[in-house]
């Protein structure tokens, strides 16, 4: 569906945005640092007394004033970018679907004042950044420390002493004010856009943190409501990602964003696709295989689409969760040697893309004896499947788990046992 491909053609241009905007936020703050090091090897050089050491003071003090409005300005652009985006977003998918909503302009007012609120924080920052590069040299005048603690102290490189902190508060200062301002542009076109368009709602995707996701906003991915109503994010009312009276605990590090939602789009689910797992899996998985035993944890590897969970519903299974998780106990028991001897076993590459497996796979089975969802793709002679129990329990949560993954036959899924779902073998 057009609608669905220009929505996620802007939500992928958005996270490269964000990308792209820390990484200009760390090349000030690396810019900064290597000023910091010069000044103090100049000091080193010199006479490390107190009168030498004011005036270093005095010059870095510069220096971060400096670089306090050169973070502010790069920050500044950045926001008035997003929040073009965030507002062609919507314009852009009412396009695709055809509707009309007029060609309105929304006022900036609410731009300008959160841009005040975002440079606040790396006001805050650099502020943070003086009082503790000051106070390691203030100890340097008393002849607390020398040269080289001190150095070593606020960071001989940018991911070492008190600069390491520094840089990613400004990093994630940036990532998080880009998000906040997207969706606040995007929320604010929809509701204007709320009064011409009947039957729009917004929906909330979880794109979020691909190593800690958390639970609540995993759980509302594709959650819809009108565009003038809030999210229930885990009880809590949230209007949309990122909002600022959001407890910080849901803001920080949120990559999740809210799209426009109409009934008729529903086809082509916007929940499709969706998600940093895809990434973040194999990472996961290199790390659960170096552990070298289960530890009990789990990583999101997909979700049960519309079309599936309507078959299930027909069979009377309700979903407790449209997630699709594995354990790192899962995943030991499906990599076994004894599996991998006889070739039953997927390989490591072809099990780190199980969540592409998932997420398109040749076809989906129901096996009616042993009650499970089979996600089946092809493997060169022999079919890949994914083995997804559902609403299975662990720790006393009910969760949609693959239990086990490897290769088989195609003849070995053609059993009247198994059920097509979706797709055909």
């Amino acid at each position: 569906m057009k609608v669905t491909s220009e929505i996620k053609q802007y939500l992928k241009e958005k996270d490269a945005n964000v990308k792209n905007g820390r990484e200009a936020m760390f090349d000030i703050m690396k810019d900064l640092h290597g000023q910091t090091m010069n000044e103090l090897g100049k000091a080193a050089l010199g006479s490390w007394d107190s009168y030498y050491l004011k005036k270093l003071l005095n010059t870095l003090e510069d220096r971060m004033a400096e670089y306090e409005g050169k973070a502010t300005t790069e920050l500044s652009g950045l926001l008035d970018s997003m929040w073009g985006k965030g507002t062609a977003l919507v314009d852009a998918a009412f396009r695709a679907g055809e509707l009309s909503v007029g060609g309105f302009r929304i006022s900036t007012s609410a731009l300008d004042a959160l841009k005040d609120y975002s440079n606040g924080y790396l006001e805050k920052l650099f502020g943070d950044t003086w009082f503790q590069i000051k106070g390691e040299i203030n100890l340097g005048m008393l002849g607390a420390k020398t040269p080289q603690d001190v150095a070593k102290a606020i960071g001989m490189t940018i991911d070492k002493g008190k600069f390491a902190n520094i840089a990613l508060r400004a990093e994630t200062i940036t990532q998080t004010e880009m998000g906040r301002i997207f969706s606040t542009a995007t929320q604010s076109r929809m509701a204007e856009a709320a009064a011409y368009v009947e039957g729009i709602e917004k929906q909330w995707i979880h794109a979020g943190h691909p190593h800690m996701p958390r639970a609540f906003h995993v759980a509302a991915h594709g959650q819809h409501v009108p565009v003038d109503k809030p999210f229930m994010i885990g009880g809590i009312p949230i209007m949309h990602p990122r909002h600022t009276d959001a407890p910080i605990a849901e803001v920080i590090h949120c990559g999740c964003d809210h799209v426009p939602w109409k009934a008729e789009w529903e086809k082509e689910s916007l929940i499709e696709g969706f998600g940093p797992y895809k990434e973040a899996f194999p990472v996961w998985l290199d790390d659960v295989i170096k552990k070298e035993k289960p530890e009990g944890r789990t990583a999101t590897i997909g979700w049960i689409y519309p079309a599936i969970s309507d078959w299930l519903n027909k069979k009377k299974i309700r979903l407790t969760s449209h997630e699709i998780v594995i354990t790192d106990k899962k995943a030991f028991h499906a990599m076994n040697d004894a599996k991998m001897s006889r070739g039953a076993a997927l390989d490591i590459d072809e099990f780190k893309r199980i969540p592409e497996m998932i997420d398109k796979p040749q076809a989906v089975l129901w096996d009616s004896e042993d009650p499970a969802l089979l996600y089946v793709s092809p493997s060169g002679d022999k079919k890949a499947k994914v083995v997804v129990r559902i609403n299975y329990k662990i720790k006393k949560e009910e969760k949609n788990v693959a239990v086990t993954a490897g290769k088989v036959y195609r003849e070995n899924l053609t059993a009247k046992r198994y059920e097509i779902v979706t797709g055909e073998l």
